[in-house]
């Protein structure tokens, strides 16, 4: 995965964590830890690459089905994705943190 390719896939991935780990609300909860397998954007920055689906697996993202649509889901803590984002801001310095 290139520079150019791997920023969006970042930043993308840094957006996911965020919402879930500042989701305060249990009622909105499911809504912040799933997106759809066929988002376009998802797709077109992270798992179109096989090292995008390794990080959705790495970050705690698991393939369910749901309601017949196949979803990305995370079941993980948000402690642990805390900790992830913390990774992502300091090893990609300025590619994630300026596109919040």
């Amino acid at each position: 995965m290139s520079k150019g390719t791997r920023e969006p896939c970042f930043i993308l991935l840094e957006k996911l964590i965020t919402n879930i780990a500042e989701n305060k609300d249990p009622d909105q909860d499911a809504k912040f830890r799933s997106i759809k397998k066929d988002n376009e954007r998802l797709k077109k920055v992270v798992t179109k690459f096989s090292e995008g689906v390794n990080l959705m697996d790495a970050i705690g993202f698991t393939v369910q089905r749901v309601d017949g649509i196949e979803v990305w889901v995370h079941t993980g803590s948000v402690n642990y994705l805390k900790g992830v984002q913390l990774e992502l801001q300091g090893g990609y310095s300025g590619c994630v943190s300026n596109h919040k």
